[in-house]
């Protein structure tokens, strides 16, 4: 009976709901240089689509195909940029190879004219600011309409720092440097109205780029002497490289922080306004005291990793460890917020070991404090600015010590992580921007995971395999311990042992997330560890496959979205799609919902943002706003001894994240990763 379900299933892939998938797409010229072969090499490691030019068929392919065998997607065009038709069709092509396009970075070729600038030829001149600024621009022209459509739109130029200061036997070069500089500010004010970010990289000498004049045509020892004395003067000491130059390219490209520094004011106002509502009678004012992660170790002188406190990141920017922050406001609408930040400094010694904190004007960006003072006056101050005419608003629970020393001072201490929780559970337009690059890296990473997955034998080795394809493409760490199942071991719902030898026939159940900018992905995938699914476990896993389409649909016209709903109807898809299944025997609905639940005991979502389980003090039984980000994840654990033989010991859950539309409907976040079974075969290579 199972193995006729595979006809019956019906996927959601055209019901209209907007997908989030795009992985990121680059296109380099001048890609046969030094500096265009290190910037696509870098790109295409941290993940991105990289389309590479050169004018030789030959060498431009050789760049491709170098980094096609370390996995890199990388597409090769031969076409001449200085011909204006051709510059068009290089940026039309790009564009439908890679599915879009989201960078532009123009790597000049390299440098050969060289002598006394009053001495340059007519034809050098025009060649040299022909392919320092003309041909940059005209290719920005182009490419700027693609650009736009871009969600994160950007034009990098490479220069150089004789720019700033002309060099005796390259003041041509160095006046054409400088022109790069004034051609990035004048893009980037008119392509700023079209979305789209222009910046340029100004190297220095760097190792083979064609800008050390002053070793080119030197002898070998000259050479070797010069370069020795460069680099005494150069505080790292040593010459650029072109890998130096390649990570400020893949920086800019990307969105290292989408959330602008007025938005943390914006919610401390914000917030303010919400506990001013709550005051008491006599209260004058209202003070928030936001305790900070502190520093943990797992051993002496061996720390855990470290993630700052959610709240506190909202309020205040502050990623440090070991602070306090306090907000105080009256109680009037006019009246204005104070702010204090209480952190310390390192020493000299503790920097040696652990290098500089952020500088007061770093942390003074996000934080907007007043003023900044050592922890150990936390308890003095909090003295002076805390009396009976105030309310005070504090996690309760973090620090005992703390709140019953203001309950002392205070008229009333409240818990403030529910008011918090009220505005972080709708995003803003930032916040979903950092949503979606979060998701779609978190798809990438599963999706390459998958793909390297096929016939390991341990449990770990996917361990350090999501790993690496995270932080390579960006993630700063992962976003919760991974669930990494194999067999059996799925139905524990939270296994985290990942430790155990993979059986060639079984499946593995991965449940994973990134973590990018403070904000978090959350997605699960299931697939057979040899690349092959058994008849049994295809058709198990096609059955919950169903119910998560027809979730993803159900939540989609939904006219508002509440997630104790869609609760109720998976219960009802599981009980009905088990039944055709054979799964469940039972006729009679209460009973086969009762047996549905059984099988998958856990709720069908939960909220997502700054934590993987987002804002737990809001209900789950409210219709959503829109920019409300949560998970959709059915699954289905059968015990050993369940009445059905051949389904049993496996374990499945399809896990993928999305958002609300404030026009309706929902946003797929995850589609970076594929469910369809055949798509997980084609994607470990057991299938065309």
């Amino acid at each position: 009976m199972y193995l006729m379900l595979r006809c019956t299933i019906k996927y959601a892939s055209s019901s209209g709901f907007q997908n989030s998938e795009q992985m990121s797409c680059a296109l380099v010229i001048g890609a046969t240089s030094t500096l265009g072969k290190a910037v696509v090499r870098r790109l295409a490691f941290a993940g991105y689509k990289v389309a590479a030019t050169g004018d030789c068929p030959n060498s431009i392919g050789k760049v491709a195909e170098d980094n096609k065998k370390v996995g890199g997607d990388v597409t090769a065009f031969s076409l001449d940029v200085t011909n204006p038709e051709h510059r068009k069709e290089l940026i039309q092509k790009a564009a439908e190879k890679l599915g879009g396009l989201d960078t532009l970075v123009i790597v000049p070729p390299q440098n050969e004219i060289r002598g006394e600038i009053v001495e340059t030829s007519e034809q050098d001149f025009d060649k040299l600011f022909a392919d320092k600024l003309s041909i940059p621009f005209r290719l920005s022209q182009v490419a700027l309409p693609t650009l736009a459509k871009s969600k994160n739109g950007s034009i990098i130029y490479i220069t150089s720092c004789f720019g700033f200061q002309p060099s005796i036997d390259m003041g041509l070069y160095s006046v054409a440097s400088n022109s790069v500089l004034s051609l990035t500010k004048a893009v980037a004010q008119s392509a700023a109205k079209k979305g789209v970010r222009v910046n340029s990289v100004v190297s220095g000498m760097v190792e083979g780029d064609g800008t050390g004049a002053v070793w080119d045509n030197a002898s070998e020892e000259e050479a070797k002497q010069i370069k020795q004395h460069l680099e005494t003067m150069i505080p790292l000491g040593r010459l650029g490289r072109p890998s130096d130059v390649a990570s400020y390219v893949e920086f800019l490209a990307s969105n290292k922080s989408r959330i602008p520094n007025e938005e943390y004011a914006t919610r401390r106002t914000n917030l303010m306004r919400i506990l001013k509502k709550e005051v008491k009678t006599g209260e004058k004012q209202v003070v928030v005291v936001m305790k900070g992660a502190q520093k943990s170790y797992i051993a002496p002188d061996v720390p855990h990793a470290f993630r700052q406190k959610s709240h506190f990141r909202y309020l205040s920017g502050i990623t440090t460890s070991d602070c306090y922050y306090l907000i105080q406001c009256g109680v009037q609408s006019s009246s204005s917020e104070l702010a204090i930040l209480f952190a310390n400094r390192r020493s000299e010694y503790e920097e040696l070991w652990e290098g500089p904190l952020p500088t007061e004007s770093e942390w003074e960006k996000t934080s907007k404090f007043s003023e900044i003072v050592p922890t150990n006056r936390l308890l003095q101050t909090l003295e002076k600015v805390v009396d009976k005419g105030t309310a005070v608003f504090f996690d309760t629970n973090s620090d005992d010590f703390l709140a019953k020393f203001l309950q002392t001072k205070a008229n009333s201490v409240r818990d403030i992580n529910h008011f918090i929780e009220r505005l972080r559970v709708v995003k803003s337009e930032n916040e979903m921007d950092s949503m979606r690059d979060v998701c779609n890296l978190g798809g990438q990473t599963m999706s390459s995971m998958i793909s390297g997955a096929r016939n390991l034998h341990n449990e770990n080795a996917i361990c350090g395999l999501l790993e690496f394809e995270g932080r390579r493409r960006g993630s700063e760490m992962q976003a919760y311990p991974p669930v990494i199942a194999g067999g059996v071991r799925a139905n524990t719902i939270h296994y985290l042992e990942a430790n155990n030898d993979l059986n060639p026939s079984e499946c593995v159940l991965v449940d994973a997330g990134c973590d990018l900018n403070g904000y978090v992905s959350d997605v699960t995938r299931c697939f057979p560890i040899s690349g092959y699914w058994s008849d049994a476990q295809l058709s198990l896993y096609e059955a919950l496959l169903y119910v998560h389409e027809e979730l993803i649909s159900y939540a989609h016209n939904m006219e508002k979205v509440r997630l104790s709903a869609l609760f109720k109807r998976m219960n009802e898809l599981l009980a009905a799609s088990f039944s055709e299944l054979g799964l469940i025997k039972s006729t009679d609905h209460k009973e086969m919902i009762h047996l549905a639940e059984k099988l998958c005991p856990h709720h069908v979502s939960h909220y997502l943002g700054m934590d993987v389980h987002d804002c737990p003090a809001i209900s789950r039984d409210i219709d959503l706003p829109g920019n409300v980000s949560f998970t959709i994840e059915p699954g289905v654990y059968v015990p050993m001894d369940w009445n059905v033989p051949e389904f049993r010991g496996i374990g499945y859950r399809i896990e993928d994240d999305v958002a609300t539309n404030p026009s309706g409907g929902i946003e797929l976040l995850t589609a970076a990763v594929p469910r369809d079974p055949i798509e997980i075969q084609r994607l470990m290579g057991t299938t065309e």
